[in-house]
């Protein structure tokens, strides 16, 4: 049962990212980590950055994620594979990566001017607590000012990425 009718309302939805991996592979006949691989990764020369399929371990060096799991005593889920998220956080990636990634795609290199103003094209999402566009949040600053970003999360690890409008200026924790 929908929870209202088509452009009346706004939900996120880790599922739609599932979605939308699965109708990469339907439409291209390659997996959504191949695609993005090709027209994202390399492109931009995301060295840090991997799909890890079963690959259970973080090359390099790294931060270990710890979970809770509801108990008072953390848990080294670090060996943890992502791929259970597929195109919903899937991903490994250094700072250094993504700060590039959001330059980039703010920044007007990953998609087309129409594109990129829908995709920043942004509607209060009440549950968020922020404007919300398409796989963006637009955050409010005290100056008057705002930036985009979306945090990411998987079992041990949470990210937080902010970017200007423009591109010119980015950073992630």
């Amino acid at each position: 049962r929908r929870a209202f009718p088509p452009g009346r309302g706004w939900s996120y939805s880790n599922t739609n990212y599932t979605l939308a991996a699965l109708i990469i592979h339907k439409v291209t006949d390659r997996s959504w980590a191949t695609e993005v691989y090709d027209r994202i990764i390399r492109p931009l020369n995301l060295t840090d950055t991997t799909a890890p399929d079963t690959f259970p371990s973080i090359l390099g060096p790294h931060a270990r994620g710890y979970a809770a799991f509801g108990t008072d005593r953390s848990t080294d889920v670090t060996a943890l594979n992502p791929s259970m998220a597929v195109g919903s956080g899937s991903m490994i990636s250094s700072t250094r990566d993504l700060n590039r990634f959001y330059a980039a795609l703010l920044g007007g290199r990953l998609l087309a001017p129409a594109q990129l103003d829908q995709m920043t094209a942004t509607e209060l999402a009440p549950e968020l607590g922020v404007k919300y566009g398409l796989g963006l949040g637009e955050i409010r600053l005290t100056c008057g000012g705002s930036y985009f970003g979306h945090p990411g999360e998987l079992l041990g690890y949470h990210t937080w990425s902010g970017v200007t409008r423009d591109g010119t200026r980015t950073a992630v924790v």
